[in-house]
């Protein structure tokens, strides 16, 4: 398949296109049944040369009054995702070949960045070299996937994150992915806080244990010279 070819298919497939298209059709059709029946019904040149004019205003402000809805109303609906991404409290950032393209402000807070210094970062150096290393294989592959990491913030602090990769295309992951990143730092504190009361707590039944134990043992050798004192006693 030839550059050309493959253009025009590309195309083809774009929804703009085809409403291009079918505008470009509807135009056409138009003008000439319209021309044709105007015709038809008005023989003297002049009127027929004013009405072909008030005919043509007329289909302009038709398909502008159209075309001004259908966009007054996909606006409305592209303004309502934004205000949805912008304020939703989870990290969201589009990632094209290792770099930041788009971040809501979510995604620009876990990561230290100010408003509107997210863009064209790169993301290699959110990855600290003690991630691990099949991680950082994976997503500098473009693979899909959900990891729980530290990731290093502009400041070069670290904060674990749970972070979700979703690519656009998977014939072509580094094409562009979807970033969706959480502030799991809290968990992993709560986590380490069970963490260390779980070992504390079997520290504690070991040496109760224990205890019980040499109580035992302690409550034999005590006893023996009892026993011992009781016998020389009898005889």
């Amino acid at each position: 398949m030839s550059l050309t070819q493959h253009a025009l298919g590309a195309l083809r497939r774009h929804p703009a296109f085809r409403i291009a298209g079918a505008y470009a059709l509807v135009a056409e059709l138009w003008i000439l049944v319209s021309d044709q029946l105007l015709g038809l019904l008005v023989s003297d040149p002049r009127t027929f040369t004013r009405l072909a004019m008030v005919k043509g205003w007329l289909f302009v402000a038709t398909t502008a009054g159209l075309l001004f809805f259908l966009l007054h109303r996909q606006f409305r609906t592209l303004r309502l995702r934004a205000l949805t991404l912008d304020n939703s409290t989870v990290g969201l950032a589009l990632v094209r070949k290792h770099a930041f393209v788009w971040g809501n402000p979510s995604m620009e807070a876990i990561l230290g960045f100010r408003p509107g210094q997210l863009p064209g970062s790169p993301t290699g150096p959110l990855f600290p070299d003690a991630a691990s290393p099949e991680i950082r294989r994976r997503l500098a592959e473009g693979h899909e996937g959900s990891f729980e990491l530290p990731l290093r913030r502009r400041d070069g602090s670290l904060l674990w994150c749970q972070l979700q990769v979703r690519t656009l295309d998977p014939a072509r992951p580094l094409e562009g992915s979807v970033w969706s990143c959480q502030d799991i730092a809290d968990r992993k504190r709560t986590e380490e806080a069970l963490h260390q009361a779980q070992k504390l707590e079997s520290l504690g039944l070991l040496a109760g244990g224990i205890a019980h134990d040499f109580n035992n043992l302690l409550a034999a050798v005590l006893g023996n010279p009892n026993l011992a004192q009781a016998a020389l006693a009898e005889e």
